[in-house]
């Protein structure tokens, strides 16, 4: 039998979840089943509200209300619930019906690391440091944080008019500032979302497994077969990691064809373009217009509330999201990366004096780094390095022309990409393609190449 501390955190059994976890994920229900593990057995089941912590530096957050998650340690959350999860800085769950996102926050930009879809896939990496020293271990990546929906989330267009954010103030009773960057949207999105005045019905369910089944995995042999699977999840987020050993050669290779040419060395750009590889590779996220998949976020009711109530003007409330390009999928879909707001991790400095000179010396070096892939006999995940430059196709845009170096204009983002101008899937009359926002202007578009 549960016990209920609220709407947001409670202690279940096996039996209380079966079904939920039957529908969501046949084949871990299959693998648990056949463990038959009881009632005696208990779970943690949390309901995050949109856009809350379920891990930040190092510590694991909980739900206390349908606002908000706290820390661990924090006094308004029940004993009981908080013992039975101390077996690890970050414990075993099941991201139940939404998407997770792993993410570093710099503070002034975050940089996606991963989406996790509805699976077992939170603490896998915790487990495994368990596992390896011996029973139980407090190891983590402590600058990766974890979100209920996406935490890169953010609007295309402007929406820092102060007429028209007082009254998203005064309809919602948030007390939020205007952003100030894409940086600040995620949490002004989560302050509607979930404010007292709105009606919200979008929760990230986390089933996490407690000390008991820890216990289990630990030391009875016929759990083995749940076991392999946590293993077998965790080897699948470890991918950008596991490729680098293997990448080592191509970068040096790469690094000389640059040398050869005669061109000034820019590590930041040419870090940018292993981040870009990565992305076409689906190793490593980008931004895709998003206005259908609410697994993210709840992206109908955000661009409602910025149509009806923001009341914006001219523009589509194009929202972006992070997501994993996957070039095998016959239903492919644009992604983009950009100049203006990167994610890539590099220990040089960006300081751009033009992003048009520097769009075209990144499309530039691209295409070396296309020639130099043509040589590699390597395949991942079913795609050959050396086709990659063939299927996939990059273009490049900026507010600006430069025709000579093939950048196109802005304005014709959306011929090629009827996501960017949609509204619950669908176009919205008298309406128009942000193409002068801050995140386009500079930005390369990554796609499955068409062209027979």
């Amino acid at each position: 039998m549960s016990v209920e501390h609220s709407d947001y955190l409670k202690v279940v059994n096996w039996a209380e979840i079966d079904s939920e976890i039957k529908h969501a994920l046949p084949h871990l229900h299959e693998i648990i089943s056949a463990l038959s593990p009881g009632n005696a057995l208990r779970l943690v089941r949390a309901r995050y509200p949109f856009g809350t912590k379920i891990f930040h530096r190092g510590t694991l957050y909980l739900p206390n209300g349908p606002n908000s998650s706290v820390p661990f340690n924090h006094r308004t959350l029940p004993s009981d619930v908080t013992e039975l999860l101390n077996y690890s800085c970050l414990p075993l769950g099941i991201n139940l019906n939404k998407c997770v996102e792993a993410y570093k926050d710099l503070g002034t930009a975050i940089h996606p690391f991963v989406v996790l879809e509805p699976e077992l896939t939170i603490g896998t990496w915790e487990y495994l440091a368990g596992n390896d020293n011996g029973y139980k271990s407090n190891a983590t990546t402590s600058n990766i944080s974890l979100s209920a929906g996406a935490r890169s989330i953010f609007m295309l267009p402007k929406i820092t008019d102060s007429a028209s954010h007082k009254r998203l103030k005064k309809t919602f009773s948030i007390k939020s500032l205007p952003p100030k960057s894409y940086y600040d949207h995620a949490q002004l999105f989560g302050d509607l979302i979930n404010g007292k005045d709105s009606i919200n019905n979008w929760f990230c369910d986390v089933i996490y497994f407690t000390q008991d089944w820890y216990d289990k995995l630990f030391t009875d042999l016929q759990w083995s077969t749940l076991n392999s699977y946590i293993i077998q999840r965790s080897w699948l987020q470890s991918k950008a990691g596991r490729l680098t050993p293997l990448m080592d050669s191509i970068w040096f290779e790469f690094f000389q064809t640059v040398i050869n040419s005669g061109r000034k060395i820019n590590i930041y750009l040419l870090d940018t373009v292993q981040r870009i590889f990565y992305i076409a590779l689906g190793v490593l996220p980008a931004m895709k217009p998003n206005s259908t998949d609410s697994r993210l976020a709840p992206i109908e009711c955000i661009q409602q509330i910025y149509i009806e109530d923001y009341k914006l003007k001219k523009y589509y409330p194009t929202v972006m999201t992070p997501s994993l390009f996957d070039i095998r999928s016959p239903d492919s879909k644009p992604v983009y990366y950009s100049l203006q707001c990167p994610t890539v991790i590099s220990e040089a400095f960006y300081n751009p004096y033009s992003v048009m000179d520097d769009l075209v010396e990144l499309k530039e070096l691209i295409r070396l780094f296309s020639k130099v892939l043509e040589k590699v006999d390597l395949v991942i995940d079913g795609v050959s390095v050396s086709e990659l430059s063939k299927l996939i196709k990059a273009e490049y845009f900026h507010t600006e022309t430069y025709s000579t170096h093939e950048i196109m204009p802005t304005t014709s983002m959306a011929d090629g990409d009827p996501a960017l101008i949609q509204f619950d899937g669908h176009p919205i009359q008298d309406r128009h393609f942000s193409d002068k926002s801050h995140f386009v202007k500079g930005c390369v578009r990554i796609s499955k190449n068409t062209a027979k």
